[in-house]
């Protein structure tokens, strides 16, 4: 039974989008970046929401604004509109290739694609997302 209860736990970790496991800069950057294009809302525990920018936008500052009763809607409603409006552009997560990852020294990770450049910070012993650019910008 106790076996049982472990395995349950597991996988509801897993099919949470929780992100025990994320100590890989770069699998969290392909596991958000895919979620977030197919507005998949379990890559939400991925994302450092106080924090995050995202080419142009402090969505960090807009989140820290909201009451606590509204941020849940808030991060999924993002997530689904980023997905729409990726999608309707023709974008597909597949259009991103060459995946590379570098530590950055201090908790933080770089990890960029053909396209794009992924900021993630490490909180305890996980990665999660802080910004996405574009390579152009600092």
């Amino acid at each position: 039974m106790k076996n049982c209860m472990i395995s349950f736990l597991a996988l509801s970790l897993i099919l949470s989008g929780c992100n025990a496991t994320s100590d890989d800069p770069l699998k969290v950057a392909q596991t958000v970046f895919k979620g977030l294009v197919n507005s998949d809302p379990s890559v939400s525990g991925y994302v450092s929401w106080g924090s995050l920018k995202v080419i142009n936008q402090d969505v960090g500052a807009i989140f820290n604004a909201l009451p606590d009763d509204q941020r849940k809607d808030f991060k999924d409603s993002f997530i689904s509109e980023f997905g729409k409006s990726y999608r309707a552009k023709g974008g597909t997560y597949e259009s991103f290739h060459n995946w590379q990852s570098k530590d950055s020294g201090s908790g933080t990770a770089i990890v960029t694609t053909n396209l794009l450049r992924f900021e993630l910070r490490k909180e305890g012993s996980s990665y999660v997302l802080v910004g996405i650019m574009n390579l152009t910008q600092k």
